[in-house]
């Protein structure tokens, strides 16, 4: 996910069909490089999977775990009935 996100890639745009609609919407990316605002106001909250990699190849080769880890982080969060406002 980088700043060309949001100028009609396929997250924003369901991203904007679910605001319209009233729900939260959280965004799950491998990685968030660059100038983000736009993102800030499609998404409730966004996550990063990418765990701090120190290189492409790393990412790449923990890339499904990552993904899997952070998605059940936000799976717990959502569980307990915590807002994104109560987490860092």
């Amino acid at each position: 996910t980088d700043e060309q996100t949001s100028a009609g890639k396929l997250a924003a745009v369901v991203a904007a069909k679910a605001r319209r609609a009233g729900a939260g919407t959280i965004l799950i990316s491998g990685s968030i490089r660059g100038d983000l605002d736009d993102l800030r106001g499609l998404f409730d909250r966004t996550f990063a999977a990418d765990c701090g990699m120190s290189s492409l190849d790393d990412a790449i080769e923990r890339g499904r775990e990552n993904l899997a880890t952070t998605a059940r982080d936000v799976g717990r969060i959502l569980a307990k009935g915590l807002s994104f406002s109560e987490v860092e």
